[in-house]
């Protein structure tokens, strides 16, 4: 038994180091964007919305991006989790996934080869999200998200 809970432990502590974030001049490709630093902390309270988009997002390339944030884009009183992740190898896309922890639900917004969709942070109490048509990143709307029945629906300024 003592063996098991050491082994236990030991993995569960080499995929936490494994999925940390690391500083942004020390970062990958596959690393995460857009903030300096971030703690097993974060990776443990956003762990439902890592496993949604590991079961959900099948393109070879997937990463996601900082910030991941705490919002409530349904609408129920709770916040939900909220990441933009890039995926495609060769067709690249981002689009942004929200997983709803009270309802165990993931959503995304996702119109490959059409428009990116990226998290840009909490503004005046409102999640801000750059929508760019895809392939002309000059081309860009900035709004907010959220639910439509049972989709997620950007909405610009």
């Amino acid at each position: 038994m003592k063996k098991k809970t050491v082994l236990i432990l030991s993995v569960f502590w080499a995929l936490a180091f494994l999925t940390a974030c690391v500083k942004k001049e020390q970062a990958s490709i596959e690393a995460v964007e857009g903030s300096e630093t971030c703690s097993a902390l974060d990776s443990l309270i956003f762990a439902p919305l890592y496993q949604y988009v590991r079961e959900n997002v099948t393109l070879m390339g997937t990463f996601l991006h900082r910030p991941s944030v705490l919002y409530d884009v349904t609408g129920d009183g709770t916040a939900d989790l909220c990441a933009s992740v890039t995926t495609g190898s060769g067709i690249v896309s981002t689009l942004v996934v929200v997983y709803d922890v009270q309802n165990q639900r993931g959503y995304m917004i996702n119109d490959r080869m059409k428009f990116d969709y990226h998290i840009q942070g909490i503004e005046d109490g409102q999640l801000v999200v750059k929508r760019t048509m895809w392939g002309d990143q000059e081309k860009e709307t900035t709004g907010t998200i959220r639910l439509e029945g049972d989709e997620i629906a950007f909405q610009p300024e």
